[in-house]
């Protein structure tokens, strides 16, 4: 009973790990960083572009990083 359990919970274990999706980063050319003060809080923020290679219109990524204390 117990060994026919595990074999089960092996069978749905790897199962679920067939399925399950890789995280693709196609945004890599970074187009533009930029650091400064963006909020007026006198701390320094940071904004990067980057644009996505694989697809033919390109698109474009903008991050925003807030450093908060």
């Amino acid at each position: 009973m117990k060994k026919s359990f595990l074999y089960i919970l092996f069978l749905l274990l790897a199962q679920t790990e067939l399925f399950c999706q890789k995280k693709q980063d196609n945004f890599t050319e970074i187009i533009g960083q930029e650091e400064g003060d963006l909020n007026k809080d006198k701390i320094d923020d940071k904004i990067v572009v980057s644009a996505g290679h694989i697809a033919e219109i390109r698109p474009f990524r903008l991050q925003i990083f807030f450093v908060t204390i």
